[in-house]
């Protein structure tokens, strides 16, 4: 059979300047006086820093199948944009998914001159996905606490407390048919 190996990088910078409503909510003043042009732009939403990808294919000529493995390393991604509390200086900072891993096999099996069956196993190491505040919103803002209620009366911690929150990505499964006409 046949085997191939490829990979790939891409570094990108995509921003956009923020809403005009971000600008009003991020005011100078609401920022103890640490509000510099850095909060000018953001991120796109769901578009990482950078993405690397690195594949593995092998054909089994006899069997007409197709095997492939990648990998991948997905950076960091505006998950959330901050906001504050007009004349209160309290709000959120710009929240991010962290980097991470990703794993993909794909088995593919020409049946015959029509027809052909895939399996498809995503993110098949079950990755932990992690999100976290931007740093520099984070030492910016003038209160840090996060209260229980809406009434600001009893802070339950600060920012650095709730800095990190994580979930699991499970697996997927796919089978599909296909013909070609």
């Amino acid at each position: 059979g046949d085997a191939s190996v490829g990979c790939n990088y891409a570094n990108i910078n995509a921003e956009v300047g923020r809403s005009s409503f971000e600008d009003i909510v991020l005011d100078d003043q609401l920022w103890n006086g640490n509000l510099d042009s850095s909060f000018g732009d953001r991120s796109l939403y769901n578009q990482p820093s950078y993405l690397s990808n690195f594949y593995f294919s092998y054909d089994i000529e006899k069997l007409n199948t197709n095997i492939t493995f990648s990998k991948s390393f997905v950076g960091e991604q505006l998950y959330r944009t901050g906001f504050i509390s007009s004349g209160s200086g309290q709000g959120s900072p710009d929240l991010y998914l962290d980097p991470y891993w990703n794993s993909n096999l794909v088995i593919r099996s020409k049946i015959n001159d029509v027809f052909s069956v895939s399996f498809a196993a995503k993110n098949i190491f079950a990755s932990n996905r992690s999100l976290s505040y931007a740093e520099e919103f984070e030492s910016a803002v003038i209160d840090s606490n996060v209260y229980e209620d809406d009434s600001h009366a009893n802070p339950i911690g600060t920012l650095s407390d709730y800095k990190r929150s994580s979930y699991e990505v499970l697996p997927s499964y796919s089978l599909s048919i296909s013909a070609e006409f």
